[in-house]
C-alpha cells in the first residue's frame, strides 16, 4: 500500500548543471517554483 504513495525526489547534490549555449535570453526564463500546491516562490 506503501508503494503507491512514493515519488521520487532529488536533492542539491543529485543534479549536475552544466554551463551550455542557450537559444533564450536570462530574462526569459521561468525559475519559479511550487512550495505548496497554492504557494508559489519566484527565485
Amino acid at each position: 500500500m506503501l508503494e503507491h504513495n512514493l515519488r521520487e525526489f532529488y536533492s542539491f547534490d543529485d543534479v549536475l548543471l552544466e554551463p551550455a549555449y542557450a537559444d533564450f535570453l536570462p530574462y526569459e526564463a521561468d525559475v519559479s517554483t511550487y512550495l505548496t500546491k497554492s504557494i508559489k516562490l519566484n527565485i
